[in-house]
């Protein structure tokens, strides 16, 4: 059921949980649930100087209270009704091919909601900033685009993630819509990246991992070679060389299952 659908359903169903009383909460379905709780939390938003508070939310009595210091955290909250959303489309075939002209607008948003909304799971907020602004900026991306030729996937007619493979075997930027993230998005295109080294004849890939893409990498056979600390700005953010050898290797290819 699309999110519209569900945002309406929520405010019937908090109507009715106004009006009637605890005892429907069993009877509403979890995304219901979920997307209800969206509904309180506009509602009933306040700021203080630990960030927004989440505060009286009937349907989620255990997360009554918790802080909201970005939108990473509202995202979480939305997570079910979210899932329910995608599942669907999820479930659809996905197609990875080479990027098109008008990819960059999608590919721009999964950018900058990839950091500020799976990353941020590992970084601060002052990390998160210096990566990447919160809005998404596709004139840059529609140039770089069309430099770096990114494979995409595709999932029920939209773009679910994106990953850029250099000549030289080097895994630049490579990032999937949070709406879409483990479900193997990553994985689909890390596999396609490498057949496509080991039909040019390369002979390593290589990326500069951030904390929570490394355990991805590692299931796809990437071993650390070090720890980076990078300077955006300022601003220092832990990433990791991480490094597959591809001709030559007797060990089969190994599964990196998300």
């Amino acid at each position: 059921m699309p999110i519209g659908q569900y945002l309406l359903w929520s405010g019937v169903v908090l109507w009715l949980i106004t009006r009637f009383g605890s005892w429907l909460r069993p009877v509403v379905p979890e995304p219901f649930r979920a997307a209800v709780a969206a509904q309180l939390w506009w509602d009933s938003l306040r700021f203080s100087s630990d960030g927004f508070v989440v505060r009286n939310l009937p349907l989620h009595a255990p997360r009554a209270g918790i802080v909201l210091h970005s939108r990473a955290d509202f995202t979480k909250l939305l997570r079910p009704a979210m899932a329910s959303v995608s599942k669907k489309e999820s479930q659809s075939e996905m197609i990875i091919r080479i990027f098109q002209v008008g990819d960059h607008e999608a590919i721009a948003e999964i950018f900058t909601r990839a950091i500020h909304e799976i990353a941020s799971e590992d970084y601060t907020l002052e990390q998160c900033l210096a990566w990447s602004d919160r809005q998404p900026n596709p004139k840059h991306w529609e140039q770089r685009c069309q430099k770096k030729k990114p494979f995409v996937a595709v999932i029920g007619g939209r773009i679910a993630g994106f990953l850029e493979l250099d000549p030289d075997g080097h895994i630049d930027c490579a990032y999937s819509h949070p709406e879409f993230a483990r479900q193997g998005v990553m994985t689909a295109l890390v596999h396609h990246a490498r057949r496509v080294a080991e039909e040019a004849g390369t002979r390593r890939m290589w990326v500069e991992a951030s904390i929570c893409a490394r355990p991805l990498f590692e299931k796809c056979g990437f071993v650390v070679q070090r720890e980076n600390l990078v300077d955006l700005g300022g601003v220092e953010l832990i990433n990791y060389w991480m490094e597959l050898r591809l001709i030559g290797e007797t060990q089969s290819s190994p599964s990196c299952e998300s």
